[in-house]
């Protein structure tokens, strides 16, 4: 009980100080597809505000249908120019995949679709995005839109853009 007060205390010096009037809708600079990793939050890494990024947090940063539907609805309705597939350093998701670890049935689906190298798991589900999803590659036919890994260092803090490899 202790850690949820702790959380709400939060919540209300939120309120306080930074909240803003975001019901008025939202115009996202860029899309991030992150690992959830507690360490990886894309607003403060990129020291953004609320309704500047729109964030899809799943372990290994995987991107399968649900999040490809998030990124369709944000590219379409938001049109948002930049998708960023932003993995990290000392991922637990890509070290269990490495090393075949045993884990529950629901992390096992999940491990399955993660690439057991950090660099090439950013540009596998880069991939799937750019194979998978109509919208995506009409919004970049069209220059609407670019799709880009990114490596995140978890010990020096630096962000290496990787290459496009399509």
């Amino acid at each position: 009980m202790a850690k949820l007060q702790s959380l709400l205390k939060g919540h209300a010096r939120f309120r306080q100080s930074r909240f803003q009037n975001l019901a008025a809708g939202q115009s996202p600079k860029a899309t991030i597809v992150c690992c959830s990793d507690s360490r990886v939050a894309p607003e403060i890494i990129f020291d953004t505000d609320l309704g500047e990024l729109f964030v899809i947090r799943v372990a290994g940063n995987v991107c399968q249908d649900d999040e490809i539907g998030s990124i369709e609805f944000s590219v379409a309705s938001l049109k948002v120019p930049l998708v960023i597939v932003m993995g990290h350093t000392h991922c637990g998701a890509v070290t269990a995949a490495a090393e075949k670890q045993t884990v529950s049935d629901s992390f096992a689906k999940l491990l399955k679709n993660i690439v057991p190298s950090v660099e090439e798991n950013i540009r596998q589900q880069r991939n799937n995005i750019l194979t998978n999803s109509k919208i995506v590659q009409n919004a970049v036919q069209a220059g609407e839109l670019q799709v880009i890994g990114i490596l995140y260092d978890l010990k020096s803090g630096e962000l290496a853009v990787l290459q496009e490899d399509t």
